[in-house]
């Protein structure tokens, strides 16, 4: 499970550089051939050591994975368990004299290697954002490979394994979360290489990881989409592109959320995806922190028992007391000092007033005090109305955007978030408006197209239908004519 480490050894140098494991090097002036500075530098199996000279301090520094030292220096595909990183570390103290209770740890990574039963690039196109935040593309020694995101403590990576270890595409999935700043770990008590060989921060290292996989938006392609009512295919519409997640506010969040979920529970296909990942990723743990993890419903059901207690509001005095609830009328409550006993308890309760249908006005004396409309149908005929209202203003509202959007066409500077339909799926691709230049059965695929002025596509304008085939039959016209 863990992988790459930053570590400071509290090492003496001289024990380095007497080392005859180690050959370090310096920069040194091609013309005098003397030494830049006395800063050295080595390699070993995996690992980059270094020696920095500060004001009256001489640093040994340590960086690199820890799991491909284990395997000499060739791989770390394989499944590194707890009791491989035990050894690890007392090569390390043998090697390298860095022992694991002074080894100071500044940064290190966790996470681990899943052979997927289906194509990688799925999890690619159905991850859509974390925490409000989009994934970016992760980039390793200068090639592209995966998705990533960014945030100041940590970062989590999701790339091909395979790709990177042999250069070919492979179904070897690596997940994991890299500590930039101890803070972000800060309690679970970890400061140096020793805390690590405990089992239990193993653990807990695995219930972050089972954490944000579940907290990751995941949009399956494998959706029944012809089952949705048009209202739920809009919604859905509305939920797979990626940069509608970016910019909402904490509760639309949430909310939105809830609402994806519940759509994927009753219109999911044979195969979720996030599911079957969520499974290998807690077989996967299970295995390399010695088989003493939770089940995964222990896990996630104490997360979200831990969100709901944070997220409840103080109570207004703490001189409350609690009631009898077998008892009909209620005992002595203290709030906020006042006194409420069984005389000041007498006070009568209004009737509720008797409402109308907010359709047709009809009395609805004879239903229940919170109905709304006297049938179904009034039900239909409100709601129909409504929504058709909002389509007119939306509609309104894309019709000036796009009559904005026609001047800066000419400049050249847009860039374009553009949601196709293909073979009964939804994929969105990003592209500068010179890039746009599809036939006509391609156009009629659009369903929506985000525009912003940069390739982050911040505050875009959104257009859907109609409009949005407008745009790109435009773009494409004047790209022909560039030819």
């Amino acid at each position: 499970m863990i992988d790459g480490v930053k570590i400071l050894c509290n090492t003496p140098p001289s024990v380095w550089t007497n080392n005859p494991r180690l050959s370090f090097r310096s920069l040194v002036d091609t013309k005098t051939k003397e030494a830049l500075h006395n800063n050295k530098h080595a390699n070993t199996n995996g690992l980059f050591l270094s020696i920095i000279e500060g004001q009256g301090v001489t640093y040994c520094n340590l960086r690199g994975s820890v799991h491909k030292y284990y395997n000499n220096g060739e791989t770390n595909a394989t499944d590194y368990k707890i009791n491989d990183f035990i050894t690890t570390t007392q090569l390390l103290d043998n090697n390298l004299s860095v022992k694991p209770e002074n080894a100071t740890l500044r940064g290190f990574e966790f996470g681990v290697n899943i052979e997927l039963p289906f194509d990688i690039s799925h999890i690619y196109e159905a991850v859509k954002a974390y925490k409000k935040h989009i994934f970016g593309i992760n980039e390793i020694r200068g090639r592209r490979n995966g998705i990533r995101a960014d945030f100041q403590q940590y970062k989590i990576k999701i790339y091909d394994k395979g790709q990177q270890e042999k250069g070919k595409k492979s179904r070897l999935m690596r997940f994991e979360v890299v500590v930039k700043k101890m803070a972000f770990v800060k309690h679970l008590g970890i400061k140096t290489l020793a805390d690590l060989q405990n089992p239990a921060v193993w653990v807990e290292l695995s219930k972050i990881l089972l954490e944000v996989w579940e907290d990751i938006i995941f949009i399956d392609t494998f959706l029944n989409y012809k089952q949705m009512t048009n209202h739920k295919q809009k919604k859905y519409l509305r939920f797979f592109d990626t940069h509608y997640w970016a910019n909402l506010n904490k509760n639309v969040y949430h909310k939105s959320k809830k609402e994806l979920e519940k759509m994927q529970s009753l219109y999911g296909g044979e195969i979720n995806q996030k599911q079957v990942v969520r499974s290998l990723l807690y077989a996967k743990l299970q295995t390399l922190s010695g088989g003493i993890l939770p089940k995964i419903g222990d896990i996630l059901t104490t997360k979200k028992v831990a969100e709901i207690t944070e997220n409840l509001p103080p109570l207004e005095n703490e001189n409350w007391r609690l009631f009898n609830h077998s008892d009909k009328e209620l005992i002595q409550v203290i709030r906020n000092n006042n006194i409420l006993n069984k005389e000041n308890n007498n006070i009568k309760k209004k009737k509720p007033k008797k409402s109308c249908c907010m359709n047709c006005n009809k009395s609805l004396k004879d239903k229940k005090t919170s109905a709304k409309f006297c049938g179904l149908r009034c039900k239909n005929q409100y709601n129909g109305h409504k929504r058709t209202l909002q389509r007119q203003k939306k509609r309104i509202q894309e019709i000036k955007a796009l009559e904005k959007l026609l001047p800066k066409i000419k400049k050249g500077a847009l860039w374009l978030s553009i949601t196709y339909k293909d073979e009964g799926a939804y994929f969105s691709d990003i592209l500068h408006q010179s890039e746009i230049l599809p036939p006509p059965e391609e156009i009629r695929k659009i369903r929506a197209v985000s525009v912003s002025l940069s390739e982050d596509m911040d505050t875009p304008d959104h257009l859907t239908t109609i409009r949005a085939k407008k745009l790109i039959r435009i773009i494409a016209h004047l790209n022909r004519l560039k030819i």
